[in-house]
């Protein structure tokens, strides 16, 4: 399986992918912008074959950073954690994708999700959740 990480900055593709994409990985330009506006680090890897992209708490993207990937066009399945969750995104062969990372940490809620605009819609998913106290 061909992963691409954030953590890396790594993304394979191929002409086999599903997505029939004709670019390699190394010539695609970039289409996906990454925000962390978190207190969290967050790592975002993208399945190009699976055609997902899991987002987890780990190394990675740090706080209050921004990152441009290159993905292969198609629609991808959002997963947290590695557990698939109902939402997906389409990356256009055209337009950059959005995912931004917000948080907060209170008192009570340490809380992290993440946005995903693609165009068409945005979609919002939790990221982490725990109470505090």
């Amino acid at each position: 399986m061909r992963l691409a990480s954030a953590l890396v900055l790594l993304l394979t593709g191929c002409a086999s992918s599903p997505t029939d994409d004709p670019l390699p990985m190394g010539v695609r330009p970039p289409n996906v912008t990454v925000k962390n506006e978190a207190h969290r680090e967050v790592r975002l890897d993208f399945d190009e074959r699976a055609m997902t992209m899991d987002i987890r708490l780990d190394v990675g993207v740090r706080a209050g950073t921004e990152m441009r990937l290159a993905a292969a066009p198609g629609e991808y399945r959002i997963l947290v954690a590695g557990r698939a969750t109902v939402e997906t995104f389409r990356v256009p062969e055209t337009r950059t994708v959005s995912v931004v990372i917000r948080g907060a940490r209170t008192d009570y809620l340490d809380v992290v999700t993440a946005a995903v605009e693609d165009g068409r819609a945005a979609r919002t998913v939790i990221v982490y959740s725990e109470g505090t106290k």
